[in-house]
């Protein structure tokens, strides 16, 4: 019966937030030198770099595995014997 109060209070506040929500985006308020938050360019280059750095660890197993498996660096200790 007297629930129109308390709907029209909840929801003035809400209505008011969408409206400002569609004239003012957030997204230009948060960007900025100032910012938490990267730019599309940014989240791209340090994806790009991650994505080097990760190729560039994988070359450098492929080389030590391959190193590894090279006969020249297995290192055969000859032994000679002495007569006393």
């Amino acid at each position: 019966m007297h629930e129109a109060y308390p709907l029209a209070l909840d929801g003035a506040p809400m209505f008011l937030a969408l409206v400002l929500m569609n004239i003012f985006h957030p997204g230009t308020v948060l960007r900025g030198p100032g910012s938490e938050f990267t730019s599309r360019k940014e989240r791209k280059q340090q994806k790009r770099e991650k994505k080097e750095a990760k190729s560039e660890k994988k070359e450098a197993r492929k080389a030590a595995k391959k190193a590894a498996k090279s006969p020249s660096h297995h290192i055969v200790a000859e032994v000679s014997e002495q007569t006393v």
